[in-house]
C-alpha cells in the first residue's frame, strides 16, 4: 500500500524530497539495466541447469557459487543487450518522435518542429527575406 501512495504522491506533485530523489537522472541507466537483467536472468538460469551433466547436490558453497555466477553473467549480458539494442533504439526514437519546440516572436506563440541545424539556417534565411520590404519598380 505504501508503494501505491508514493507513486500517487510523486505523480501528482506531492512527493517532495522523495520525488526529487526518485526522479534524479542517475536512476535512468540503472532502470534500463535492471529491466535488461530481468529479461536475461531466466535464460541464463536455464542455460546453467541445461549444461549440468551430473546431479547437483546442495551445499552452501555450491549455492553461493551458483548465485554469484548467475548474477555476474546476468549483469554482463544485460550491459551487452542494453548497449547493443536499447540505447540505439532510444536514440532513433528521440529522432523520430521529437517534440515540437515553442518559439515566442512578437508576442505571438508559434510552434515549429525541431529540424537539423542546417535546415534552421535555411529557414532563418527565408524568414529574413520574407520580412524585407518589397521594392516595387
Amino acid at each position: 500500500m505504501a508503494h501505491i501512495w508514493i507513486t500517487f504522491a510523486c505523480y501528482y506533485g506531492y512527493g517532495g524530497m522523495v520525488d526529487v530523489f526518485l526522479s534524479h537522472p542517475l536512476w535512468q541507466p540503472l532502470g534500463r539495466l535492471s529491466y535488461a537483467m530481468y529479461m536475461m536472468h531466466m535464460p541464463i538460469l536455464r542455460m546453467n541447469l541445461g549444461l549440468a551433466r551430473t546431479e547437483i547436490y546442495f551445499s552452501v558453497y555450491n549455492s553461493i557459487l551458483c548465485f554469484w555466477s548467475v548474477v555476474g553473467m546476468t549483469v554482463l549480458y544485460s550491459v551487452y543487450v542494453t548497449l547493443l539494442f536499447e540505447s540505439p533504439i532510444l536514440a532513433l526514437e528521440k529522432v523520430i518522435f521529437s517534440r515540437k519546440k515553442t518559439v515566442k516572436k512578437d508576442n505571438a506563440v508559434q510552434t515549429q518542429a525541431q529540424a537539423p541545424p542546417i535546415l534552421n539556417v535555411v529557414v532563418d534565411s527565408l524568414e529574413n527575406n520574407s520580412k524585407a520590404p518589397n521594392k516595387e519598380i
